[in-house]
């Protein structure tokens, strides 16, 4: 512990020489500081300790960079075509590096994995695709389907250029998805020793061998099914039905302990944490958060696998210890408190087990990576990613708690301007999607919310009813409520703050992107006397429009997403509209889009554009014609953020 606390002291020193010994930046300045992104992220060392993987910000665009350790200097790059990013890195071994891509059709929209898997080596030489569909249209056979999406299942294997890999077609067979298993070749991606499900629909668990261990899917009427393998030679066996119809998602696998990890929201509504002992039949609950469902990237594995804890996204994080006595459990609890408010992520760690990459983080805090050593517990600064953003120009960030107009307990974050008496002028920023993974408010960095504090602005955020992770009732409660229960929600904090005495209740603006665009709008409509102004960025304004245009009723699947969420009643769609409704808005309008949005076509901007202009109303427009769901250029977003505290300013401040 001294060790820790004589670390922290250190950090708090440099801090705060930062904080008094450097001037304040202008507001141009931060705006270009701020929507710069960071030199590096997920960075993960190498099993041998001498190299880092990581994503590289190359003029713009996320690529897959190999860093030499004793330098920290890139030796090497790997780039994807077009609109596809790095998704994910792994070390197979030391000399060779397997990543997965994704397609960014945007700066707002969540990536959409291409379910590929490519690997290099450390050179950047005998750079080659391993998996996916590209490889069936290049006309190379396959044993397995490669029209399909994949996981990495096991880096061990019999033979050492072999990993483990569970393919899920994504042929649409009348009995359910078909699933296999399948050792891949790192160097030329050659399939060999498949094995399929012996269920539809199945995902696997394997130890960290490269043995299966478990198969979990469904039969024809829905009943989730059990199986499993004792040993590689011998078939597959049923060990249990579920006809409960709660899912079993498998997340890990105990190879110490034979017991395979898996989520389910079986017993309530928020989704548990469980392990299932394969010999006993036994199914048990280790964890779970009445209030938050956990996401995988929270759960931190040992290399046996066992599950040590869970960082629970409830207010500030909270950890959650499964087995507390734990070597690393006991090193994370020492990290954690020699980093008070922090978060204190394990990223990766050598095959010998005797060091860490650590990366250390917070929601006014970009965050910083070190290497710690498991035997001397002696943690040495590796790089901070944003080294250009001071921690004077970031103001604290916390999570607050209401109730709404019916008693339902709403949560969300407040971020007060550094150094002000309150009650303040009050930007309240709504977040986009709203019901898919990643688009809640969690407590975490984001630069946005730090501009609009820094110019003064207290900023609030809210999870509304609809938005992802706060259990299937909140989500669902959300369906066909857009402008309407999800509003309320909206409208409740922004009362809720001026009773607390936070926002000045003649100074409160609304702004948000995408959904978060509409739900400004439907705000000044359905609350004019909370809203001086608003701002939609790449919003929908006219809901019927959504089934018409952009990505979305272009598949199947996204055409009974929308029937879903917002219904195809054109009556009730168009009365829940801002663009049908622009004649009842009653304050200044900033409107913000892109010319090749495919996800909110610039339609729905030009619509309401025109309706506000025909009913006499203020409105202001930025648009950019080769942008798209976001602005990705730099210029760009430094503009967008300067039009728009121009346009607060004018409307809030002035008064």
């Amino acid at each position: 512990m001294k060790k820790w606390l004589m670390l922290l002291a250190f950090l708090l020193a440099n801090v705060c020489a930062a904080e008094t010994g450097e001037n304040l930046p202008t507001r141009d300045e931060l705006i270009k500081l701020l929507t710069q992104p960071g030199s590096l992220r997920q960075i993960t060392l190498s099993p041998d300790g001498k190299h880092f993987a990581a994503v590289v910000t190359v003029d713009g665009k996320e690529v897959l960079g190999i860093l030499r350790r004793d330098r920290m200097e890139v030796v090497s790059k790997m780039s994807f075509r077009g609109d596809e990013v790095v998704d994910r890195i792994r070390w197979a071994n030391n000399e060779r590096v397997l990543v997965t891509n994704a397609i960014k059709l945007s700066r707002l929209d969540q990536k959409i994995k291409t379910g590929e898997l490519y690997a290099v080596n450390v050179d950047g030489k005998r750079g080659k695709q391993l998996f996916g569909y590209r490889m069936q249209q290049s006309g190379r056979a396959s044993r397995v389907p490669t029209a399909a999406s994949h996981d990495v299942l096991s880096l061990k294997t019999e033979d050492p250029n072999e990993i483990l890999i569970g393919v899920y077609s994504w042929s649409d067979h009348e009995d359910g998805g078909v699933s296999y298993v399948a050792n891949l070749n790192i160097h030329n991606g050659r399939v060999g020793n498949v094995i399929r499900a012996p269920v539809r629909d199945a995902r696997f668990i394997a130890d960290k061998e490269g043995n299966i261990k478990f198969a979990v899917g469904a039969d024809k009427n829905n009943v989730e099914q059990f199986f499993i393998r004792d040993t590689e030679k011998q078939e597959w066996r049923q060990i249990s039905n579920n006809e409960a119809g709660y899912e079993f998602i498998p997340i890990g696998y105990d190879q110490v302990q034979q017991l395979a990890y898996g989520l389910s929201r079986e017993e309530a509504d928020t989704l548990g944490i469980y392990h299932y002992d394969a010999r006993t039949g036994e199914k048990k609950l280790l964890y779970r958060n009445e209030r938050i469902d956990p996401r995988f990237e929270d759960l931190q594995f040992s290399p046996d696998g066992e599950l040590l804890w869970i960082d629970i996204a409830d207010g500030r994080r909270e950890t959650h210890y499964v087995n507390p006595h734990h070597s690393l459990s006991a090193l994370h609890k020492g990290l954690v408190n020699a980093f008070p408010g922090q978060l204190v992520e394990l990223t990766s760690m050598t095959a010998d087990g005797k060091e860490l990459l650590v990366y250390v983080h917070a929601a006014n805090d970009p965050g910083v990576y070190f290497l710690v050593n498991t035997e001397t517990r002696k943690a040495d600064f590796l790089v901070e990613p944003a080294k250009h953003i001071q921690p004077s120009m970031l103001a604290d960030v916390q999570p607050i708690r209401f109730k709404a107009r019916d008693d339902v307990e709403i949560n969300g974050y407040l971020t007060k301007p550094k150094h002000a008496k309150m009650p303040v002028p009050m930007v309240v920023l709504i977040h986009g999607g709203p019901h898919q993974p990643g688009t809640e408010v969690r407590w975490e960095y984001d630069p946005e919310v730090q501009i609009f504090a820094s110019q003064g602005y207290a900023v609030l955020q809210v999870n509304f009813r609809g938005s992802y992770g706060f259990g299937e009732n909140y989500q669902t409660s959300g369906y066909r409520q857009w402008g309407r229960l999800m509003q309320n929600d909206v409208t409740d904090a922004t009362k809720w703050a001026i009773a607390e005495g936070i926002a000045d209740p003649n100074r409160i603006g609304i702004y948000g992107a995408s959904h978060g665009g509409y739900s400004a709008m439907m705000g000044l409509i359905t609350a004019p006397e909370l809203y001086r102004c608003g701002i939609m960025f790449v919003g929908v304004s006219d809901l019927a429009l959504m089934h018409e245009e952009g990505d979305i009723p272009e598949r199947r699947s996204g055409r009974a997403y929308l029937d879903e969420v917002i219904g195809n009643d054109i009556d009730e769609l168009e009365q829940w509209s801002p663009a049908h409704r622009a004649a009842e808005i009653q304050a200044p309008v900033f409107i913000l889009h892109g010319g090749k949005d495919d996800r909110v076509p610039i339609e729905h901007a030009e619509r309401l554009e025109k309706a506000l202009k025909k009913a006499g109303k203020s409105v202001e427009t930025l648009y950019y014609p080769f942008e798209t769901h976001g602005f990705h250029d730099h210029e760009h977003r430094i503009e967008a953020y300067k039009r728009m505290l121009a346009f607060f300013d004018k409307h809030l401040l002035a008064q």
